[in-house]
């Protein structure tokens, strides 16, 4: 095991070495590639903004003295504005100081003629310090997105308690009107009876004229279609707030044996305002699937953000094209000793370029105010950090995107 271990995770970093000499831009090449790094190169600032403008670097190691665009001026250009750290090299120590250069914003200075050793050494103490300083952000903004979705479940969990006392208020009254209006209507048509036996012209004349006032055979057609209809419209609202509760579990650290089919139903419910318009969903939830240990809430989040991304991919592509309406497939499936549950949409796809980073904190291929690139890295971290399990994805560009959760049957803690 190298020095490099210590850093390299399964992003494999990417070094971009740019200085006019080739023998330098060889050399730097052949010290660092066997330590796992991809490295490419260019020989002045212009050409290495061109490639950073094209795919992301973790870092630059830059040369000062360059024709078309030197080191210096290229380093003010990425600093502020790229997600890069910068390693300056020059063999002009006397004029180029390492504060003057760090007070650019480099993050290293080496003095050219240089050992292997120092180059090692520098770019391995700014490769771990930046993969520290990342884990570091993505572990605060997974605190604050946990801590916020906890929020967010916790409210929904209070105002789904306090809605459910009026709908009951509703419900009972409902059932009280229902049946009222039977008995109402039992009533008339006993009068009508009563009437009709008395052979009274001018008592049924009358009746007649108040039935047809009021508009009864109306009244008696529609009342039971409206109840039936405010019945079917408290259903809807005791299975909203029912999904709500089961999709607001407080955070919890410990885990629950949980009925992911129930899980998935609920986040189904909570999301339909983002996929009603855009996209039919359907569910194939494998009836004899297995309570498995979980955190209910975490995993309803995962399910939340596959099916936003889905949403979002589905409306990008109809968008682009006619207008009609896209697919979201949702299955679970038992697995010998896992569950499986697949997302699957008929959206834009990912393109190839981008697929082996989708999971990075951060990275997002949306408009600004449309993605903060947290949601998958998150995702990945509650299923593989949180549960034991794995998530993959398949993609297939312009035709659509399947992620696949797997969910081990017994809880390992890491």
């Amino acid at each position: 095991m190298n020095d490099f271990d210590s850093w390299a995770g399964a992003a494999q970093p990417r070094v971009l070495v740019v200085d006019d000499a080739v023998s330098i831009r060889k050399l730097l090449t052949r010290l660092l590639t066997p330590q796992g790094l991809a490295v490419e190169s260019a020989e002045n600032g212009q050409d290495a903004l061109a490639l950073l403008e094209k795919k992301p670097f973790d870092l630059v190691i830059t040369d000062i003295a360059m024709p078309v665009m030197d080191g210096l001026a290229l380093t003010k250009k990425i600093v502020g504005t790229l997600p890069v750290d910068v390693i300056v090299i020059t063999g002009k120590i006397e004029k180029y100081s390492y504060d003057q250069v760090v007070s650019l914003g480099a993050s290293d200075y080496i003095g050219k003629p240089f050992s292997a050793e120092e180059v090692l050494l520098r770019v391995n103490r700014v490769l771990r310090e930046r993969a520290l300083k990342a884990e570091s952000i993505r572990l605060q903004r997974e605190k604050e997105q946990t801590s916020r979705f906890e929020a967010i479940g916790q409210l929904a969990a209070g105002i789904a308690h306090e809605i459910n006392t009026p709908i009951q208020y509703i419900g009972d009254n409902i059932q009280f009107f229902a049946e009222g209006f039977q008995d109402l209507l039992a009533l008339l048509d006993e009068v009508g009876t009563q009437i009709r036996q008395a052979d009274d012209t001018r008592l049924g004349e009358a009746f007649q004229h108040a039935a047809t006032a009021a508009d009864l055979e109306f009244l008696t057609q529609e009342i039971p279609v409206a109840i039936d209809q405010t019945w079917q419209g408290v259903d809807r609202i005791k299975e909203i707030l029912l999904a709500m509760k089961n999709f607001s579990h407080p955070g919890k650290e410990t885990h629950v044996m949980a009925d992911l089919n129930q899980c998935i139903q609920a986040t189904v419910v909570i999301s339909k305002n983002e996929w009603k318009y855009i996209a039919d969903l359907d569910v194939d939830l494998d009836e004899n699937l297995p309570e498995i240990p979980c955190n209910p809430g975490e995993l309803n989040q995962v399910f939340l953000n596959l099916i936003v991304n889905a949403c979002h991919a589905v409306e990008e592509k109809i968008s682009k094209n006619s207008g009609e309406k896209g697919k979201i497939h949702i299955q679970t499936r038992h697995r010998k000793n896992r569950v499986e549950i697949q997302v699957a949409d008929t959206g834009t796809g990912i393109p190839d370029h981008v697929l082996d980073r989708i999971f990075d904190p951060f990275f997002t291929t949306k408009e600004v105010g449309r993605g903060t690139g947290q949601g998958l890295a998150i995702a990945r971290a509650i299923v593989v950090k949180r549960h034991s399990g794995t998530i993959d994805v398949k993609t297939w560009p312009g035709k659509g995107t399947r992620f696949v959760v797997r969910l081990p049957m017994a809880f390992r803690a890491d």
